[in-house]
């Protein structure tokens, strides 16, 4: 009867509807607590929604948003342990909302995750914890990758952040594997023309770097460079493009295509530059070497693209000391620059195409000042002007010999055997080598 009910029971339903929450009210509390970044009361109240029961639909799809919002917090926070926790969340839940709504979340994850990459600062843990996170995702994505677009577009976005995972931590070989799968996957013809829009350049760009810094292969660079500036559609990220300008012009350079390789090089430095990128540095270097040798009027320090560079980059002041005394034929200090600066010496053993290249300089240099001794004497001894270049006689004979055949020079003899130079023009400004001694 009524009348001998259990007052308890009253009590017990008053304290389930204590318990009641509004999950939508929540939800939308404790994204305004993110967006005010007082994460760990935002992360509380999410909490909340997340510990919830509730089998409603609606509720499902806040407990849903909750866990997603959650991680944009780990991320926030760097917190890379409470993340793999959410994400096991997000997995174990996906199966309540719908697919392509679930998929494209988780699609998010992986791009956020991918800005994300450097975490932590040692690269074993990154790995590690890439594994892991890796791991669930093929998990859920499973064998068929190809049961709908949008499995496939993780598939690739998942599979690129590994590569780039692999190349950060110089696993090259791991890498290339991974991304020529990536590659045979999106030149295929039953892959749509946006997923190839999408991730092609980014494949195409990290196989560029591995054939420039872990197995320099010219031809495939060649194949890499034709294919993506044939593939450029929208809008792509800056940093692709300056790997793709930088590759491009590398190329260039070992054709000995200078002046064409200082434009990609300049066309990289910007991208790399507007994306804060430090391999812009590199690049600069490159920069400097084809300006040298594509020898530009136009200085490149006046610029307002590289001012600043040569404060805190000593390998820069140096490129900037070696630029002026080419420039301004100083044979003297640019032979003490390379011979006897230890900085400099470090910089060319550590730097491939520096010291690729060098040599280059050096010649034009050398050639240079040879043109211009001899605009000033009547005579020249092979010895004296072979001292003021630190080169042998034999050296600076091919390089006399370099000059006639390339009709650089007129009105002169050359007796190799006595080892003179005549310079047979009659400006009466012309003085015997004996005569000045200054130059």
């Amino acid at each position: 009867m009524n009348e001998e009910e259990d007052p308890n029971d009253n009590e017990e339903t008053e304290g389930k509807d204590n318990d009641t929450i509004d999950f939508e009210t929540e939800y939308f509390w404790g994204k305004e607590l993110r967006q005010d970044e007082k994460y760990n009361e935002s992360l509380q109240v999410f909490n909340k929604i997340i510990n919830s029961e509730s089998d409603n639909s609606t509720d499902m799809e806040y407990k849903f948003k909750s866990i997603k919002q959650s991680i944009k917090i780990c991320f926030e926070l760097n917190s890379i342990n409470d993340f793999m926790k959410y994400l096991d969340l997000f997995f174990d839940n996906l199966k309540n909302v719908n697919q392509q709504y679930g998929e494209l979340s988780l699609s998010k994850i992986l791009y956020r995750f991918d800005q994300n990459l450097k975490l932590n600062s040692s690269t074993s843990i990154e790995e590690d914890i890439f594994n892991k996170f890796y791991d669930k995702f093929m998990n859920y994505i499973g064998d068929d990758i190809v049961k709908n677009s949008i499995s496939e577009r993780l598939y690739i976005r998942l599979n690129l952040s590994k590569s780039n995972i692999l190349l950060n931590n110089d696993k090259f070989e791991e890498s290339s594997i991974i991304l020529k799968e990536l590659e045979l996957i999106l030149m295929n013809e039953k892959t749509s023309e946006s997923i190839k829009n999408t991730f092609l350049l980014d494949v195409l760009a990290f196989e560029m770097i591995i054939s420039t810094k872990y197995q320099f292969n010219l031809l495939e660079l060649k194949r890499l460079t034709t294919l993506a500036n044939c593939s450029i559609s929208g809008i792509p990220q800056s940093k692709i493009i300056g790997i793709i300008k930088e590759s491009t012009g590398l190329i260039s350079m070992y054709e000995e295509d200078f002046k064409i390789a200082n434009v990609y090089f300049q066309d990289s430095f910007k991208n790399f530059n507007e994306c804060g990128d430090f391999q812009r540095i590199e690049v600069l270097i490159k920069f400097i070497i084809s300006n040298l040798l594509s020898e530009s009027e136009i200085d490149p320090f006046k610029s307002s693209d590289f001012n600043g560079f040569s404060i805190g980059f000593e390998n820069i002041s140096k490129l900037m000391k070696l630029y002026q005394f080419v420039q301004n034929v100083d044979i003297l200090n640019y032979n003490e620059l390379i011979y006897n600066d230890f900085q400099f010496q470090k910089l060319v053993k550590s730097n491939y195409f520096i010291s690729y290249f060098l040599p280059f300089v050096t010649e034009l240099i050398q050639i240079k000042y040879i043109l211009k001794y001899l605009k000033l004497f009547k005579r020249v001894k092979f010895d004296k002007l072979s001292v003021k270049l630190n080169i042998t006689n034999s050296q600076l004979e091919d390089l006399l010999l370099k000059l006639v055949n390339l009709g650089k020079v007129d009105n002169i003899k050359l007796d190799l055997n006595k080892g003179i130079i005549e310079n047979s023009d009659d400006d009466g400004d012309i003085f015997k080598e004996d005569e000045l001694t200054s130059f």
